[in-house]
């Protein structure tokens, strides 16, 4: 995470003015997303920034391997509940992929707690979001997205 890493949550903790922090380091995330959200499918974006998934629950996650004429491609499905509705992201073309999630902390593969997509770089995002069950993260670079509600 580039905005909402622990060090900055662990210093607002004890600032006076932690609301005007907060809502600094809050535009200056979405000053950044806005950059890049042209190249996001359009109710992808229409729903982050409504929601931002806080709060949704990661119900499934999946590396799938894709074979094209010239090449194999690694994409990652998810599928994140929010409210009783399904919602599944598609990422195609990841050419980085990790995990951490400490089972131990947490019943389930967590709430989602925050996330931030970036530019890497012309032609890669990244999509990064951590839960409730800190120190849990998943971080993917990837080419584009879909996203559909499934239910």
């Amino acid at each position: 995470m580039k905005y909402f890493t622990n060090e900055f949550y662990d210093s607002i903790d004890n600032a006076e003015d932690r609301r005007d922090l907060y809502s600094l380091q809050c535009k200056m995330y979405w000053d950044d997303f806005d950059s890049c959200s042209s190249r996001l499918p359009k109710p992808f974006v229409k729903y982050y920034k409504k929601f931002g998934f806080h709060d949704d629950i990661l119900n499934n996650l999946q590396l799938v391997k894709r074979r094209t004429k010239n090449r194999v491609h690694i994409d990652v499905i998810t599928q994140f509940n929010n409210a009783g509705r399904t919602y599944e992201i598609h990422y195609y073309d990841v050419i980085k992929f990790e995990s951490s999630i400490d089972g131990n902390h947490y019943a389930e593969i967590g709430d989602y707690l925050d996330g931030e997509i970036l530019s890497v770089d012309d032609h890669y995002l990244s999509h990064e979001f951590g839960f409730y069950s800190d120190p849990g993260k998943i971080l993917i670079h990837f080419q584009k997205l879909s996203f559909k509600e499934i239910t």
